[in-house]
């Protein structure tokens, strides 16, 4: 996943073939990820303790609230 965000490649359909149960931190920062994306993301990695969306124009507060409610383990969000 690092590789395809720092080639500028991080979308919703390589964030979401990725995903894992056992993430507990997600680098999605300056990536092409939107709501789509990190709605199914936090439908699988349950357990994510930190996550950065900085620079993430296609994430709305829509999803960052749901981020909110649903990962219970969250403790950083950048």
């Amino acid at each position: 996943m690092a590789v395809a965000r720092r080639r500028k490649l991080l979308d919703d359909d390589v964030i979401i073939a990725l995903a894992e149960s056992s993430w507990e931190i997600l680098d999605l920062s300056d990536s092409e990820v939107t709501d789509i994306g990190l709605l199914k993301v936090i439908e699988i990695c349950k357990h994510v303790r930190a996550m950065d969306i900085s620079h993430c124009s296609n994430i709305t507060s829509f999803s960052v609230s749901e981020l909110v409610k649903h990962c219970h383990c969250l403790e950083i969000l950048r």
